[in-house]
Formats: structure tokens, sequence, C-alpha cells
């Protein structure tokens, strides 16, 4: 004998899933667009260099170097930061993916070098949920730091 199940159990399930499915941000469509970094959606789980946001706001560093010495050094920085592989790179812009440290979350980290203006971009995003405690932020910032003691960036 089948037990009948309520309608109600079934609309409770779709909207879970279309409530869930607002937390999850899917990793950059085309990885081979190594002009401009992804955006960030309106939750405060992502911080970008090219964002306009106040909360998602970090200021582009300037490099203190040529290119052709920074950029070596810049995918060292990347490697170096906690449980992060860089998975794609195409001239002056690089993607990796970091991982939490206890339950092994993937963020997105996007790093773009423009010689024209002699800046860096950066952007790191978490995949799934509403807020990364500002886990983001300290990633960028801890990249930052590593550059400017480095002397890539100032």
């Amino acid at each position: 004998m089948h037990a009948i199940r309520h309608p109600s159990h079934y609309s409770a399930l779709l909207l879970a899933a279309v409530l869930l499915s607002g937390c999850v941000v899917f990793p950059k469509q085309n990885v081979n667009d190594a002009t401009q970094l992804s955006g960030c959606l309106p939750f405060p789980n992502c911080v970008s260099s090219d964002s306009g946001s106040p909360i998602h706001r970090f200021e582009p560093m300037t490099l203190a170097m040529p290119i052709a010495q920074a950029w070596p050094e810049i995918i060292i920085a990347v490697t170096d930061l906690p449980n992060t592989n860089i998975t794609y790179q195409e001239g002056y812009y690089l993607y990796a993916k970091s991982y939490s440290e206890l339950f092994r979350f993937v963020d997105f980290v996007e790093v773009l070098a423009d010689p024209a203006t002699g800046v860096v971009h950066v952007r790191s995003s978490s995949l799934l949920g509403l807020s990364d405690l500002g886990v983001n932020r300290h990633r960028v910032e801890q990249l930052h730091e590593n550059l400017i003691a480095r002397g890539v960036v100032r």
C-alpha cells in the first residue's frame, strides 16, 4: 500500500529548491574570456575590484614592477593562499579554486593584470551561501599583503 502524499509537501520542496538556488553562485561559464572578471551577485559572499557596490568593492592593486616580472610572482602568491589551486591561466588572467579548511567549501578566485593601466584586478567568490562570513575579503586582503611584501604591488 502506498502512502498518499499531501500536495503541500511538494510545494514546500519546490519552494525550498527555488530559495536555495539563489544561494548558489555558479563558476565562470567561459573561463576562456580572459579580458574581464566575473561579476558579483547581490549577496555578501563576493569581493571584486571590478564591483561598484560598497559591500563587494576591493580597490585594484597598483603594480610596482613591470608586468613581465610581476606575473610570475602573482602566480606564486595565489598558489601560496591556503588550499588554493590554479585551474586555468591565459596571458595575464588566472582562475583558481580555493577550499575551506573545515568543510571543504569551494570558492573561486580570479586575478587579471592589465599592463596598459598597471593594475591588478582580483575577485573571490563563494560557490554556496548568502554570506561567506568575510572569508573572501580576508583571502583578497591576504593576497594583497603577500604581493606588497614581495614588492609586486604598492
